[in-house]
């Protein structure tokens, strides 16, 4: 199961056995790109669509208001380079993150 995270830029995957997140997708970054190539000024909103195509094993992502649907292709960090469980909280699930700092 692939759960977008309200008022975020995140997907969880959510193991359907456990009900645990499993894996993390950071969509950081698609809604600013879209926005730097728009002329108009509508405001683009949040992500909030997610489709598997399981034929194809494909993963489709968009946002309120976005004009645009993309694929993504999912891949793991490099060693050293995934973000840390903390920058993930912050990212992923502010709440949580904001009472987790300082």
């Amino acid at each position: 199961l692939y759960a977008n995270v309200w008022q975020t830029e995140c997907i969880a995957r959510i193991d359907l056995e456990s009900g645990h997140v499993t894996h993390w997708y950071l969509m950081h970054g698609l809604r600013g790109a879209l926005a730097a190539r728009r002329s108009t000024k509508t405001k683009l909103d949040v992500l909030n669509g997610i489709a598997w195509d399981a034929a194809k094993k494909r993963l489709f992502v968009t946002g309120k208001y976005w004009p645009a649907i993309f694929e993504v292709e999912l891949t793991e960090f490099e060693p050293g380079q995934a973000p840390s469980d903390e920058d993930v909280a912050k990212r992923c699930n502010p709440i949580r993150g904001a009472r987790n700092v300082g």
